[in-house]
């Protein structure tokens, strides 16, 4: 009886350990998978936030292109307008300064043509006093 008793003892503590074992087995494995799980979040989490600032720096780098290929051609489209204007102002000053010429040049011809008038308005009048004069002088003698 005391064998049986020394053996039921023994198998009970026995079945004891082994449950306990099993215990801290499956207490050892949910830590294990929480901390496996944790890990693995934190990794999602952080590429996630990498993939996050890439996208916002991508944002930033392409607002910045944007703002400086504005800024470029508005300097390219002020250039442009000097340039025409200049070029407008060169244009109205040559076509005033060939209607001065112009305009001297008529006044000169006109000059010229009214002063050989007056050269041959004098000229007649000389031909014609010397005529009359030298008829005068006939009929004097």
């Amino acid at each position: 009886r005391e064998r049986k008793e020394q053996e039921e003892k023994d198998r009970k503590e026995q079945e004891a350990r082994q449950e306990r074992e099993r215990a801290e087995q499956e207490e050892r494995e949910r830590k294990d998978k929480e901390e496996q799980e944790r890990k693995e979040q934190e990794e999602r989490e952080r590429r996630e936030q990498e993939e996050r600032e890439r996208k916002e720096q991508e944002e930033r780098e392409r607002k910045e292109r944007e703002e400086r290929e504005r800024k470029e051609q508005e300097e390219k489209d002020r250039k442009e307008q000097e340039a025409r204007q200049e070029r407008e102002r060169a244009e109205q000053e040559e076509r005033e300064r060939k209607d001065k010429e112009e305009q001297e040049r008529k006044e000169q011809e006109e000059r010229e043509r009214r002063e050989q008038e007056e050269r041959e308005r004098k000229e007649q009048e000389e031909r014609e006093r010397k005529e009359r004069e030298e008829r005068e002088r006939k009929e004097q003698e």
